[in-house]
């Protein structure tokens, strides 16, 4: 029974969620404002050097806001 409730909530929230570009653009502009804002630190750039270099162009390598930034 509480497995159903559960699955009705997730469907309710992919179903009516509104994708619209104009929703789209000003999440990925709030999300480029931060990532803008923040300083990397020695250990995310040493993290950053050895995911390049084990993984390459995997996307794996990359951390999520360079993702965004495409």
């Amino acid at each position: 029974m509480e497995y159903d409730r559960i699955v009705d909530i997730l469907r309710s929230g992919l179903v009516n969620t509104p994708l619209t570009p104009e929703n789209l653009a000003k999440i990925r502009d709030a999300r480029l404002k931060k990532l803008s804002e923040t300083k990397a630190t020695g250990g995310e750039i040493a993290d950053q050097s050895i995911a390049s270099r084990l993984l390459g162009t995997f996307p794996y390598a990359n951390p999520v806001g360079v993702l965004l930034k495409v």
